[in-house]
């Protein structure tokens, strides 16, 4: 009778825990499958919003865009990843090392606390009894660019992240809003300053060795610096736009047109989103013939972003959806059939069969088109140990956490859609039994709870 009532109120106590684990909305916690686009971060993301910069009244929410915009930079430079890191995980380290006075950051070097790869150089300002002109502005992010430099710009107290430079277009990723083009969105008379970081690559994705030396024209004062960097990343093709425009694959940059002439004066056949992979199979002048939605149009190659040399092949396998609306996933192969289910943002699609643009994913007893181009093919599926979810290298709150948005959602999700890749399933079988249920939920409360 006694054994009972202590296993009584041992498991009470479980499930006291795991109520609390799953209302971790603070903890920046996603479907542990796929890394996130950090350009959709934003400071009022309920995740962080509410954490306080410092000793302040100033939460995230309101005054974060600073450190939003750093994590941002941290993914971009490729120091670190978004399932790894967020702007969560950058206010809770700058809290713990009391890097702020009165809600603002004491210095930007905080950072390479965090992420070693990650270094600030120095500031640029401007002379706001003299505004820069966008041919200005426009020479210095170019600069600091060729030089290896990643950058944040202040404008009126508002900090964005340099993510793209393509031709004249400068595009940024807006902690605050959802903006995408910095001389479109933003008035050249609020640039304030920028802010200078190197990371582990080149913005350009080339492989340098190089001493980075720069003169930075500060308000009152001329200050150069000077630092010595080897910048390394994977052995991988460079994908820097090629000095005139050919076939191949490009990515666009914004939200962009689809027209049935290389030209404005053509009418458009429908917009394409941004971050969409288009095979380009003829060039004139500025523009490219693509097969979009099953059309055949044109795009204005100057609001894209050249990816490779070699033609767009779609493959069967994992896609996890990288459009923030999700991808529709139809009844056959061209939008204008019968909508089935529109599968949200981040989830996971096996894709079973292939033609051309279209990929079929089987839901129970029926099956679906989806426009791959709408998808990002998920890669290999690296076993994870069992129980490491989310492969930090721990069997922590974070994969409980995670295992309970997956069993949240298993009734919400059709077959063929999850919140998880086949290798995160099988780490969260925990008790290998064959089934990811609540005995793993209770599994993992004992070990994480009693050990």
């Amino acid at each position: 009778m006694q054994k009972k009532v202590i296993f009584k109120s041992i498991l009470s106590f479980l499930l006291m825990i795991l109520i609390v684990l799953c209302n971790f909305t603070s903890l920046g916690l996603r479907p542990a499958y796929a890394t996130e686009d950090y350009r959709t971060w934003r400071q009022y993301d309920t995740r962080w919003g509410t954490i306080h910069l410092g000793d302040s009244t100033d939460t995230m929410a309101k005054y974060g865009c600073a450190i939003t915009a750093v994590a941002m930079l941290c993914v971009r430079s490729g120091a670190a990843t978004a399932d790894k890191l967020n702007p969560g995980t950058v206010v809770n380290y700058c809290n713990s090392i009391n890097g702020f006075s009165n809600g603002a950051l004491m210095s930007w070097s905080f950072i390479t606390g965090l992420v070693p790869t990650v270094k600030f150089v120095d500031s640029m300002y401007y002379d706001s009894g003299n505004v820069p002109t966008k041919e200005k502005v426009l020479a210095d992010i170019k600069n600091a660019n060729s030089k290896g430099y990643y950058m944040l710009c202040n404008v009126g107290g508002h900090f964005v992240l340099i993510d793209n430079i393509v031709n004249d277009n400068v595009y940024i990723a807006d902690p605050g809003y959802d903006r995408e083009l910095l001389f479109s969105d933003y008035d050249v008379s609020q640039f304030e300053s920028l802010k200078f970081f190197t990371g582990p690559k080149l913005p350009t994705n080339n492989t340098v060795s190089t001493d980075v030396t720069t003169t930075v024209t500060t308000t009152n004062t001329s200050v150069t610096t000077s630092a010595t960097t080897t910048l390394m990343i994977p052995t991988q093709a460079a994908t820097v736009p090629p000095k005139a425009y050919s076939t191949g694959v490009y990515k666009s940059m914004s939200v962009i047109n689809h027209r049935s002439g290389p030209s404005t004066s053509y009418s458009i056949n429908e917009t394409i989103p941004y971050g969409i992979k288009l095979n380009i199979i003829e060039i004139s002048g500025n523009w490219g013939k693509t097969v979009y939605d099953g059309v055949t149009g044109w795009v204005c190659l100057d609001y894209t972003q050249y990816v490779s040399e070699l033609p767009l092949q779609y493959m069967t396998g994992e896609y996890i959806v990288s459009l923030e609306n999700g991808a529709d996933l139809y009844d056959s192969q061209t939008s204008n059939a019968n909508l089935i289910y529109n599968i949200k943002h981040n989830y996971v699609v096996n894709v079973n069969e292939t033609s051309g643009v279209w990929g079929k994913v089987k839901m129970g007893s029926n099956s679906g088109w989806v426009n791959l181009e709408q998808l990002e093919y998920a890669g290999e599926d690296k076993a994870c140990q069992k129980g490491d979810i989310n492969a930090d290298g721990s069997i922590d709150k974070y994969d409980l956490a995670a295992l309970n948005l997956y069993l949240k959602s298993v009734n919400e999700l059709p077959d063929g859609v999850s919140m998880l890749r086949k290798s995160e399933l099988k780490a969260a079988d925990i008790n290998e039994d064959g089934v990811v249920d609540n005995n793993d939920v209770l599994s993992y409360l004992i070990l994480i709870c009693i050990g």
